[in-house]
């Protein structure tokens, strides 16, 4: 069962890209060795590859959780209509 939590956490974590460029950024201006454009340009395809997995986790992660919710509601209701049947009038 995917719970909100799970859903935030998994939100904070496509958030990671952003560090992800800092590091490249960094190494591209003050790295040791300065990288070559393939090497710039596979970590960027890396990064891309990355973010799809995480961007595509997190949406499972969220339909799974709008089902949930929805199935909640759905059994909620489903009880409260059932304990109104139950309701009988016995002052007439």
């Amino acid at each position: 069962m995917k719970t909100q939590f799970d859903l935030e956490q998994q939100i904070t974590q496509c958030w990671n890209l952003t560090d992800d460029l800092d590091t490249l950024i960094e190494s591209i201006y003050d790295g040791d060795k300065e990288p070559t454009l393939e090497e710039i340009c596979n970590a960027l395809i890396g990064m891309k590859q990355l973010c799809e997995m995480r961007f595509h986790k997190l949406f499972k992660t969220f339909e799974k959780h709008i089902k949930e919710i929805h199935e909640s509601q759905v059994c909620d209701n489903s009880e409260v209509l059932r304990q109104e049947k139950q309701v009988t009038i016995s002052s007439y």
